[in-house]
Order: C-alpha cells, then structure tokens, then sequence
C-alpha cells in the first residue's frame, strides 16, 4: 500500500471508530443534553468523512510497500465500554470525564492524520486530497474543540462536586 493509501486507510478506520464511540457517547449520557446532541451531530461529520474516505482511498490504491503498523487505539479494549449513565450524581463523573478524555484522545489522532494529509494535498497540488482535505479537516478541528471544551468546562464541576 503507497504512504498516502496507508494514511487514508488509517483515517478512514478512525473516521469509522469516531463515528461509533460519538454514538456510544450519545446513547450513555442522552440524559445531558448538550453531549446528547452535539454527539450525535459529530457522529454525523464523522460518518461522512469515513465515507468520502472510501471513495478517495479507491483512487490511491493499493501499492508494494507493506502496511503501516496497526493503530493501537484499535486493537485496545475502549476504556469507556458500554455502560448506561442516569443524571449527574457523584458516581457519574469519572465515567463521562473518562468518555470524553478517550474520546478527545481519538479525535485529536484523526486531525494529526489530517494535517498529514493537508501537508500531502499541498505539496502534490492534487484537487482530490485539496478538496476531501478542505471539506473534513475544519470539521475534524471542531470535533476536537468541542472534546477540549467539555472536559473543560465539566472536569471542575464533576471532580469536586459533593
């Protein structure tokens, strides 16, 4: 597989495992509706970038070189399982800290892939890689925003919460 198949491969897996663990997010705090929400929203983004990732992966196939090495964040067991969370209470706050500290930790992988790919699209001007590039990147950047911002914003409230 060529380096930039390779990337794109690897992309489209975390596209794919982001799609399922934003859902799984949703589903075990839809009782706090932001994270309910915006989740799902996510879950959306990355559901098409995993899509348009496909479709362009088919246009780099596959070349001599080997594979890179699995990305270990696939092979290991997610630490947010799937559990079902009620409101708030004082047993609920490592279990959706934990969730989104994972879930920042798979995003923030995805947009080093995507930078990857910016710095590709640009250095070989190619309109496909520049146009898959300019659509998913800016989302990517959000996604990961939004993890920073929840951890931020609940990480004080939830550790010292009585």
């Amino acid at each position: 597989m060529s380096r930039l198949a390779a990337v794109l491969a690897a992309l489209d897996r975390g596209e794919r495992r982001l799609t399922t663990e934003l859902l799984a997010l949703a589903r075990r705090h839809r009782q706090e509706h932001e994270i309910h929400h915006v989740a799902t929203d996510l879950a959306r983004w990355s559901a098409e970038h995993d899509r348009l990732l496909s479709e362009t992966l088919h246009h780099y196939g596959p070349a001599d070189t080997a594979p890179p090495p699995a990305d270990p964040r696939e092979t290991a067991p997610s630490p947010a399982g799937p559990r079902e969370t009620g409101p708030m209470t004082d047993d609920t706050p490592p279990d959706l800290l934990e969730d989104l500290r994972a879930l920042h930790l798979a995003v923030a992988g995805n947009c080093v892939y995507w930078q990857m790919l910016a710095q590709a699209a640009a250095a070989t001007r190619d309109p496909r890689l520049t146009e898959l590039v300019e659509h998913c990147e800016p989302q990517a950047q959000r996604q990961l925003r939004w993890t920073e911002s929840m951890v931020k914003s609940l990480a004080a409230q939830l550790l010292t919460a009585s």
